[in-house]
């Protein structure tokens, strides 16, 4: 089977790891205190993770940093359109948006 140059990303509980050959073979790029449960892969650069306790991980070409956490309580979803825009759900239906890579957060659709 050939290979491609196409980026994937995966997590599993803590773990994130991405693949540059389609998902051939895996490396760890970064682990988390708190296990992840969801993501919004935007491109090969940027990616999105959220998590329990409020947990939101954002990722740029300089790497995973850590945000802001919009509120109390566990996230279950995610929408990124960019590195900046995203919007979270909590496991109570809450929903906070983000324009900034999350500083700041919003609260509603």
């Amino acid at each position: 089977m050939p290979r491609s140059n196409r980026v994937v990303w995966r997590a599993r509980d803590v773990v994130i790891e991405h693949s540059t050959d389609g998902g051939m073979t895996w490396t760890t790029e970064y682990r988390s205190d708190r296990p992840i449960r969801a993501g919004a892969f935007v491109s090969g650069d940027v990616a999105w993770l959220v998590g329990d306790s409020g947990l939101v991980l954002r990722r740029t070409k300089n790497g995973w940093f850590g945000t802001t956490p919009p509120g109390e309580g566990n996230i279950k979803g995610i929408r990124a359109s960019n590195s900046s825009k995203a919007s979270v759900t909590f496991d109570d239906g809450r929903v906070f948006t983000t324009e900034n890579g999350g500083v700041t957060w919003s609260l509603g659709p």
